[in-house]
């Protein structure tokens, strides 16, 4: 994941000068469609608004038939992400611009026991991969609008073993594939600006009805109509803390 993030900020940014160097130069070329631009990078808090029914249905399994795990599974629904993008301006007052960016939030469950005297554990990872289309629009300078299209994959992956090297031993999927991912993501920002930065605190609630994913249920290689086919609602809400960085060449409003 670091490593898509490092590429599409690299790329984001050469975009954006490039852009600038060849449209707007010293005279206001990019005027007549985009005024300015520039990056941005987020963090943000999440939780979904439902649990994967199959997946607390193993959780709760495994526990009942652990006794020795101390620290059973619980479904976490809470998590966490990152974001990057660019974003350009529509307007001359720079009042609504674009955004194109990507996204990954990740949920992760856990349970830890004594085996045979090692202290072992198991964790369950939901991951949420998108790219992301937005329009925003600034009513007032402390205030922003924005509308979200999400597009991409969700995974579910599980890794086991001793605690003590847990962090590198290696995720396997927990089902046979990854969903599909479709995301609506209304948005109501406060604005802070300084000078070439806009710092925003944005509640949000994303709106994902449904990612389809399957069990290949007779180990044939193939998903078929004989597969387990399961449906997991990922709406989520949360709040994205998020940097924009403005290098349109001139300061912004």
């Amino acid at each position: 994941m670091k490593k898509y993030i490092l590429l599409i900020g690299v790329i984001s940014f050469f975009s954006i000068q490039n852009i600038n160097a060849q449209c707007c130069g010293n005279n206001g070329g990019c005027a007549d469609f985009f005024e300015g631009g520039g990056m941005y990078f987020g963090y943000s808090t999440s939780k979904l608004s439902n649990s994967s029914k199959d997946i607390s249905e193993n959780m709760e399994l495994f526990n009942s038939s652990n006794p020795n795990y101390y620290k059973p599974y619980t479904f976490n629904k809470n998590g966490r992400g990152l974001n990057i993008g660019v974003y350009y301006y529509l307007d001359n007052d720079r009042r609504s611009f674009i955004n194109l960016g990507y996204t990954n939030k990740h949920y992760l469950s856990n349970a830890e026991g004594d085996s045979a005297g090692i202290i072992m554990q198991r964790v369950i990872k939901f991951r949420q991969e998108t790219f992301d289309v937005g329009y925003s629009y600034l009513p007032a300078k402390f205030l922003k609008a924005g509308l979200e299209l999400n597009a991409g994959h969700f995974g579910v992956f599980r890794k086991s073993g001793p605690k003590e090297g847990i962090k590198d031993a290696n995720y396997q999927k927990y089902y046979t594939d990854q969903g599909f991912l479709f995301g609506v993501t209304p948005s109501l920002s406060l604005r802070l600006k300084l000078g070439f930065f806009s710092f925003y605190i944005t509640p949000y609630y994303q709106w994902t009805p449904s990612a389809i994913t399957h069990f290949d249920s007779n180990a044939d290689g193939i998903i078929d109509q004989y597969d387990k086919r399961y449906s997991n609602n990922l709406s989520n809400y949360g709040v994205n803390f998020s940097m924009y960085l403005f290098i349109g060449g001139i300061n912004e409003k």
